[in-house]
This record gives structure tokens, sequence and C-alpha cells, in this order.
């Protein structure tokens, strides 16, 4: 009985405890996330087809990992080239290959290639598929947005990654997939995941 009566304040100060907090970084990603899922939800502004919609309760997400985020050397291309990215139903789709982007991720180096739309829309495509691609994550693979800082250094968050239209909408987009040199064997466990509203390989 003595040691019950010991051990009760042990326990209560343990049910009692707050949950873990969330740091700054992982109440941002977290934020991001469900505004996301808003946006599928409006009608106004969702990709989704209705019925889509109707049965949509959010997606489905790693959890948030900042060993994941990392900062990665840029590397600029000798010659910018336009490769064609093959897109999901077929066709072509042309972008600037405008560099690398190189970074330290489970004790391995890599070296992804960065796009720019050929159109030349400011904007920075770097596509990739990994060891949970037609897994856990989309089988067409995934898509970041980073900038590229003053210093030259890219940070790579994969805990920001996406899945292309695709996934959310089969039938009305036709997505660019990532080039062989960017597909890494790591499993990058960070980002969005398969949405599962279809039953997709790519």
């Amino acid at each position: 009985m003595r040691l019950t009566l010991l051990l009760f304040p042990i326990l209560l100060t343990a049910a009692c405890a707050e949950p873990p907090r969330m740091s700054d970084y992982e109440r941002d990603v977290v934020t991001a996330r469900l505004e996301k899922d808003v946006r599928m939800r409006d009608a106004s502004r969702s990709i989704l087809t209705p019925d889509t919609r109707r049965r949509f309760t959010g997606l489905n997400y790693f959890p948030v990992d900042s060993t994941f985020r990392v900062v990665a050397r840029f590397v600029p291309a000798d010659t910018v080239r336009t490769i064609r990215a093959q897109l999901r139903k077929g066709g072509i789709d042309p972008y600037a290959r405008i560099g690398r982007v190189v970074f330290e991720l489970e004790g391995e180096e890599h070296a992804l290639a960065l796009f720019q739309p050929a159109d030349g829309r400011p904007v920075l495509w770097l596509p990739f598929t990994d060891g949970t691609t037609n897994r856990e994550s989309y089988g067409g693979g995934r898509y970041l947005n980073p900038t590229i800082r003053e210093d030259g250094t890219v940070v790579v968050d994969f805990n920001e990654s996406y899945n292309p239209d695709c996934d959310y909408n089969p039938d009305a987009y036709n997505c660019a997939l990532p080039p062989s040199e960017n597909r890494m064997s790591v499993r990058v466990e960070a980002g969005e995941m398969k949405s599962n509203l279809y039953d997709l390989t790519l």
C-alpha cells in the first residue's frame, strides 16, 4: 500500500503532463497542410471533382521531421539546356535544366537536377522519386519549389514536398514525371503521401 501511495503522485504528474509542444517550424508546416486541405474542400478553388470532394477527408502526410530539411549547394549548369519531361499520359513538357542541388541525406551525398519552366516563369521545379515512391508516396513522384538564396544555397525541405495534380484528378491533368537523374534510392519519409483518392500507380 505504501509503494502505491508513493507512486501515485508520479503517475498523476505523468497523466497531467502537457503533450510535447510543436516548434515554430513544425507549426508552420502543419498550418500549410491544413490550408491545402481547406483549398481542396472549397468548390471555388478545388481541383477535385465534385464526387471526389464529397468523399475527401484530408490529405495524407508523413510526420514532420526536420532531418529532412537540408541546406543544399547550388551548382549552376555550364550550359542551360532544355529537357523534354515525359508526361504521365504521354507527351512532353519542356523545362530548362539550370543546374543541380547537392546535399547530404541519411549519411549519403545526393545531387538532384533543378529546373525552371522553359517559358521563363520565375519558379523552380525540383521533381524526385525515392524509396517510398509507389509504396507510401505517389507513383508519379513528388515535387518541390525551392528558391536559391543570395549565398548560393538552396533549402531543400522534403517536408514541403507535394504530389502532382494527377494524384487528385487523374482525368483532368497530365503531369510531368521526374527524370531518371532525380531518382533516389533513400526513403524520404517526409512530405505528402499518396492521397488514395484513386487507385493509381502513376
